[in-house]
């Protein structure tokens, strides 16, 4: 009787076009992601925008992604309405996201970890909801509705002062953990980490030290400055806003002109406020790497190797050095790099934990489908050799780190005030670039510059108090 070749490399290719159509989903959002962020970099806003508007309507899981990135290159390109519209959904995602049920939450952990961190529905950072509200702020306040620019710039700060109050709690949970555990979580043997934490560009102290973490900033001065300003020229407070600000960045020669100006006589009605944010933040590359001790093994058995995917920060470049308004300079004022770098390294110790725990589970199995194979018996020989088949299939199309990311977000944001020019005309200067001229209303005024890359047109937003006068 022949041999069944012909079901054999159908089994084959089978198990081919299983592993084809599970990695291709991954594969189609990291190539989305990577057109988006060109066209953002490149100055091409409204095709960003409708890009990232067809992905949120086909894309569930990551759909609040994609609203945040619709929403600012929608901003960018002087849509407001349609940037409002994408941020609210993303606005909304976040309250779904909160509001779910604890079995919901248990069975997408569970997933995360049977699958991959990609099975997670996006829920956003801290940082990036922060950001949200001060995006939908600025655009409120830009198109004469400062009431609701008001508005996001409280849920801004309320944003803010969740998540303090987060990881304050998963401080105190890691302190209480780190005197109870031996060995210490203060006493983690960083060597062991050391290559994978410079890869991933990972702060070490954060990573190891609870109390570290605590003495870590979570604030976004940008937010807290321009929220107190906003509030004293619309006449409903600001003090205590700019006060705070005063005391969490008492190196910020703004904020401490700007936190006296306020406690004293009120901030000057001349003058004009103006903010850049400069470049992009960091976006996600893949570091791939092996757990050691037991890949040695696993490859002298000829067992399917598992894989560690891990997300690894990527800077991305300043679009200028510096800015200046006449003789003005602005003040390096917000390191939203260093912001998001903080909170990805408070994630990374789940994250890490996590991919180790998914190999080890990976690893145990692919043993077990070794020694089936490995069987005298025919039957279970064969199990074996389609279990290894199904288990390569499963362990590369579930290699793959989470990679997801709010892409638009800045480098860095510059912050100066100058008065009022006689001719309402502002004038930026940008180191290496031209000049841009803004026409401004009467009275005072906060402008927003946005810069994502030296070679993109800049867009600007004016929020104007001509009642302040």
């Amino acid at each position: 009787m022949p041999r069944p070749v012909p079901r054999r490399r159908a089994g084959f290719a089978a198990a081919f076009a299983a592993l084809a159509l599970a990695t291709g989903c991954n594969a189609t959002l990291r190539q989305d992601m990577a057109v988006y962020n060109a066209r953002l970099a490149g100055g091409l806003y409204a095709d960003a925008a409708t890009n990232a508007i067809h992905r949120a309507g086909r894309d569930a899981d990551n759909a609040p992604m994609w609203h945040l990135d619709a929403g600012s290159a929608a901003a960018l390109a002087g849509d407001p309405a349609t940037a409002l519209d994408q941020l609210d959904r993303a606005e909304a995602s976040f309250r779904a996201v909160d509001e779910r049920g604890v079995a919901r939450d248990a069975g997408e952990a569970g997933l995360a970890v049977a699958w991959s961190d990609n099975a997670r529905r996006y829920a956003a950072t801290g940082p990036e909801r922060v950001f949200c509200n001060l995006e939908k702020a600025f655009l409120r306040g830009a198109t004469g509705d400062r009431p609701g620019a008001l508005v996001e710039f409280n849920r801004a700060l309320q944003r803010q002062r969740n998540y303090l109050a987060e990881q304050e709690r998963a401080v105190a949970k890691a302190l209480e953990k780190s005197e109870t555990d031996a060995p210490s979580l203060r006493k983690v043997p960083l060597g062991s980490y050391q290559g994978v934490l410079a890869a991933c560009r990972v702060d070490a102290a954060d990573f190891s030290d609870p109390a570290a973490r605590a003495r870590a900033p979570f604030w976004n001065p940008y937010a807290l400055h321009a929220a107190g300003v906003f509030r004293a020229l619309y006449g409903v407070g600001g003090r205590e806003e700019l006060a705070q600000a005063a005391r969490l960045f008492p190196s910020s020669p703004r904020i401490r002109e700007d936190a006296a100006a306020a406690d004293a006589a009120g901030l000057p009605r001349d003058a004009v406020w103006v903010y850049v944010e400069d470049g992009l933040a960091p976006d996600y590359g893949e570091v791939r790497c092996d757990l050691n001790f037991l890949n040695a093994y696993i490859a002298a058995v000829h067992a399917p190797l598992p894989v560690i995917a891990l997300p690894a920060l990527r800077p991305r470049d300043a679009a200028h050095a510096s800015y200046a308004v006449g003789d003005t300079a602005l003040e390096p004022f917000a390191d939203v790099d260093e912001l998001v770098r903080h909170d990805f390294s408070l994630r990374f110790r789940a994250i890490l934990s996590r991919e180790c725990s998914r190999a080890i589970v990976k690893a145990i199995a692919g043993l077990a489908a070794h020694a089936m194979s490995s069987s005298g018996n025919g039957k279970v020989r064969t199990a074996g050799i389609l279990a290894e088949i199904g288990l390569l299939v499963y362990n590369e199309a579930s290699a793959g780190a989470d990679l997801r990311f709010w892409g638009a977000l800045p480098k860095r944001v510059f912050a100066g005030r100058v008065q009022r020019p006689a001719d309402g005309v502002l004038r930026l200067d940008a180191a290496g670039g031209p000049q841009y001229r803004v026409t401004l209303p009467e009275g005072p005024s906060i402008v927003r510059f946005r810069f994502p890359s030296s070679s993109a047109t800049p867009a600007v937003f004016v929020i104007a108090f001509p009642e302040a006068r």
